[in-house]
Order: structure tokens, then C-alpha cells, then sequence
């Protein structure tokens, strides 16, 4: 680990007044920039579009079939982006029995679980 990376407290890590001024500006800028572009798209989602058979849909339900539609024709990543948006998300588990039993008292104790019977 390179300790010179790390920022430390005390004086010679403080922002000045004008980092700390120009770091805010820039902060709220990008925070306006996000929202704008969150505003935009809910309403472009939200916008009613004709398709080419005359059928009109909301840009949500346009994306969803097309997010649909890559997942049929095999494209794991939206197959995976359509399960988890509909909570089937993979749950990764632990089996703490299958743990080293030194590791598993380390973590007891870590946990403030070890000790107390």
C-alpha cells in the first residue's frame, strides 16, 4: 500500500478556502447536470410515441420491450437487467459451517459474538 496516496488528517491535508469554493461550485454544478438529465428522461418515459403499426405506447413500456426483446434474442445482460428489476435477484449465501473454524472465531469475535455462553 503506498501510504503517500492516503489522505491524513491534519494542517497539510486542509482544503483552502478557494479548493473548498471551486470543489462546492463544481459539485452543485454536476448535481443540477444529473438532475436535468433524471428530469428529461422521466419525461421522456412518461411521453407518449406512435410506432410505425399506428400503435401508441409510453417510452417506459417502448424500452421495456425492447430490453424484452434482447433477452429473447439471448443477451444475458438484459435478460440479468429484467430479473433483477423484477426482484428475482440471484441471493448469494454464506454456509458459515463450511468456514475454517479459526475464521469463523475471528469473525464471532470481530462481531462481538465469541466468548459469552
Amino acid at each position: 500500500m503506498n501510504e503517500q496516496n492516503l489522505k491524513m488528517g491534519g494542517e497539510a491535508h486542509k482544503l483552502t478556502v478557494e479548493e473548498a469554493s471551486k470543489g462546492g461550485r463544481a459539485s452543485g454544478k454536476k448535481r443540477r447536470e444529473r438532475k436535468l438529465m433524471r428530469e428529461i428522461l422521466e419525461d421522456m418515459l412518461k411521453r407518449e410515441y406512435t410506432n410505425a403499426q399506428g400503435q401508441k405506447m409510453d417510452g417506459a413500456t417502448i424500452m421495456c420491450m425492447k430490453q424484452f426483446q434482447k433477452a429473447i434474442d439471448g443477451d444475458l445482460k438484459a435478460f440479468t437487467e429484467i430479473r433483477d428489476m423484477v426482484g428475482e435477484q440471484v441471493v448469494q449465501r454464506i454456509e458459515i459451517d463450511t468456514i475454517d473454524p479459526s475464521a469463523r472465531a475471528e469473525m464471532d469475535e470481530l462481531l462481538g459474538l465469541g466468548g459469552e455462553d
